[in-house]
């Protein structure tokens, strides 16, 4: 599990997760253990070195989401 730690209001933004045993080129996806608001979401775009993932989170919800201590499943393809 990996730990997000963001608040975001409106717009997209790119995030890098530590995710151990990630390996340069893998694909990745990434599931929110909680729901998000409609508008929001979060799309994983791959690792591109080793043991981090690039994900793209973004919220045209209107809120301000405060994702401390949610949980993400991420899980990486060779």
């Amino acid at each position: 599990m990996t730990r997000l730690s963001i608040t975001h209001e409106g717009g997209c933004k790119t995030l890098v997760l530590y995710v151990g045993g990630a390996r340069n080129g893998d694909t990745a996806l990434i599931t929110p253990r909680a729901v998000l608001p409609t508008g929001a979401y979060l799309q994983a775009l791959g690792s591109f070195s080793d043991n981090y993932v690039t994900v793209r989170f973004c919220n045209d919800s209107g809120a301000i989401l405060r994702l401390n201590e949610t949980q993400m499943h991420v899980t990486t393809f060779r």
